[in-house]
């Protein structure tokens, strides 16, 4: 009776449990009807991640995301184990049951647009709580986590939450259930405690007299083997004693027939030692003078072959002299003749390095002229100060003159300062060259044209250096182009509009730092259909720091491993140096960028340009 009880009441508790995890699929669904992420466009899937085991809410979900869409992108679920791997889901959920830290989960996506769904976890802890009022799901919002996510969320989403007052009253209702439930729990355990014990001590009872038991009757088995042995040994006692007694009687009458013929051979054996003994002193006689004989004759056998021995070592010696002395002749003339030939060589090879010098110098000094009509062309740091009075630029040509480049134009007409960093294909000259072309393009398109809207600036930029470098997509053509952040600072908005080719732009306000992520694409003939570019705008305040960067500083390889400096310790340097004055982080910047670097060449070339906004 007891089981049957228990089985039903796990049925339903399974029942109910699944209830739940429908409703609470179904709410999951509906936040992405009244939250919006940013670039959800782009998305090329929404995706659900939940941390843990939690096989029913992953089956509704899966069931939803079979029929259902995130604006007509498809919906992938799946389960995480690891909380560093939340980092690319655009929903999480957690449980508290699952074990894992509040602040963990928040650390790891808090550099992402990621919605933290959770469950069982204190009151505003999170973005979205599940709670359990009156046998059914509802859910509340923390509003100054969904704004710091950048995820924004319609007046309807915070109607159908609950509210404090209803969070607490449920809360505890549920603590005192939770009590209850675990006392009368207790209790059975205990009932269930005595009577595992008493039946565990009859059982050892039981065991124990098995045991005795089998001991008695291997005793008994023992004691009848026994007696069966000795009946057995005491019948083949006497026949062996009956056998013996036959054997006796036959042996006395061939003992007495041996003994006759014992004594006719012991008279022969007689007779044949007197004769034997006759025969061994001819024997030793003869053996005398054989052992003579041979003496004579090993003397002699020494004697020869030492005599062969000397004849051998005199034809070797003499073989090895003469091979010897023809070797040494032959390698003295051939050792003349090397040398007349490396003679030739050494000055052949000294008037190439001649030659090789000299076009390195004219090469280097080519190089520099380059250098010189590069810096003309391009912005000094003095303009740069110019327009922005606190502000540094570290920039690090891999060779002498760069690919890399910053570019800055403060507008007569509407007082908007435009300026960028861009990364162009290569280093050296080639890259300096597309340096200088591009630096002409946004003359025009800024200076001449007037064009400050980013995004378009950008779309312009692309289709003149198609047209500068005559690209049609051949297999056989460079694909040769830059990557690209740049931006619009507006002084009396106290805004930057932002636009990017696969470079970002890292915004620090108050000790965080924001990315504004870049199109995946860069300046330049790429396959396929030729989508804009995309404007982005925040909002900056007094003191805060605007970074551009090429991919130099990030992609340089060091260190204990030898391996890339990579984005996360990029950003950490410049978080923890963006209080200090500007000419300190160009200073520190360096000094990390030579002790990583350390003995390896420079990769490629650096530019970081960081703004404090005034």
């Amino acid at each position: 009776m007891v089981v049957f009880i228990s089985i039903n009441a796990f049925a339903q508790n399974k029942d109910l449990l699944k209830g739940y995890a429908k409703q609470k699929a179904l709410f999951m669904y509906g936040f992405t009807k009244y939250i919006q992420w940013p670039q959800a466009q782009s998305y090329t899937y929404f995706k659900i991640g939940i941390l843990g085991k939690n096989n029913l809410l992953y089956n509704e979900l899966q069931k939803i995301s079979a029929t259902r869409t995130f604006h007509g992108k498809p919906f992938k679920i799946t389960m995480l184990s690891r909380v560093s791997d939340a980092s690319d889901c655009h929903m999480l959920y957690a449980d508290a049951q699952s074990g894992h830290s509040i602040q963990n989960i928040l650390s790891a996506i808090s550099e992402s647009s990621t919605l933290l769904v959770s469950e069982g976890y204190p009151y505003k802890s999170s973005m979205i709580n599940f709670v359990l009022i009156n046998d059914n799901i509802n859910y509340t919002i923390n509003s100054d986590r969904l704004e710091r996510q950048r995820l924004y969320y319609t007046s309807d989403l915070i109607k159908l939450s609950t509210s404090l007052d209803e969070w607490q009253k449920n809360y505890a209702e549920v603590v005192e259930e939770f009590i209850n439930t675990k006392q009368r729990s207790l209790s059975q355990e205990e009932k269930i405690q005595k009577l595992l014990l008493e039946q565990q001590k009859q059982q050892r009872a039981i065991n124990s007299s098995i045991i005795e038991l089998k001991k008695q009757e291997q005793k008994l088995q023992d004691q009848k083997t026994q007696i069966e042995s000795m009946i057995d040994l005491n019948y083949d006692q006497k026949n062996k004693l009956l056998m013996q007694m036959r054997d006796i009687g036959s042996k006395n009458n061939e003992i007495e027939l041996k003994s006759t013929e014992l004594e006719k051979q012991e008279l022969d054996l007689l007779y044949q030692n007197q004769k034997s003994n006759r025969q061994k002193k001819q024997i030793h006689y003869q053996r005398g003078e054989i052992d003579t004989q041979k003496e004579v004759m090993k003397e002699n056998s020494s004697k020869i072959e030492s005599q062969n021995l000397q004849l051998n070592i005199s034809f070797i010696v003499l073989f090895f002299i003469a091979t010897l002395a023809a070797l040494i002749s032959w390698l003295y003339r051939q050792k003349q003749e090397a040398n007349k030939l490396l003679e030739q060589k050494n000055l052949a090879i000294e008037s190439q390095k001649n030659q090789i010098e000299q076009k390195n110098i004219a090469i280097t000094s080519s190089i520099n002229y380059a250098k010189r009509i590069q810096e003309a062309v391009l912005p000094t740091l003095e303009d740069v100060k110019e327009v922005f009075p606190d502000s540094f630029v570290m920039n690090a040509p891999k060779d002498i003159v760069s690919g890399d480049f910053y570019w800055l134009h403060k507008s007569k007409y509407s007082g908007n300062c435009i300026f960028a960093v861009a990364d162009c294909t290569g280093h050296g000259v080639p890259g300096a060259f597309m340096s200088l072309v591009s630096f002409t393009l946004l003359n025009q398109i800024v200076i001449e044209k007037q064009i400050e809207e980013p995004a378009q600036i950008l779309d312009l930029l692309r289709e003149g250096i198609i047209e500068a470098l005559h690209q049609k997509g051949n297999r056989s053509e460079a694909k040769d182009g830059l990557d690209i952040a740049l931006c619009v600072f507006n002084p009396k908005a106290s805004s930057i509009t932002y636009a990017g080719a696969r470079n970002p732009l890292y915004h620090v306000s108050k000790e965080e730092l924001l990315e504004l992520k870049a199109d995946a694409k860069g300046i330049g003939f790429e396959k396929g259909e030729k989508k804009p570019f995309k404007s982005q705008t925040i909002k900056v305040h007094k003191n805060d720091m605007i970074y551009l960067f090429s991919d130099g500083f990030v992609d340089q390889r060091g260190g204990s491993k030898n391996k890339k400096y990579y984005y996360g310790p990029f950003r950490k340097l410049l978080m923890q140096n963006a209080g200090l004055p500007t000419h300190e982080q160009h200073s520190l910047l360096k000094q990390e960028f030579e002790a990583w670097k350390g003995t390896n060449y420079q990769i490629d070339d650096v530019c970081i340009m960081g703004i404090r906004i005034g």
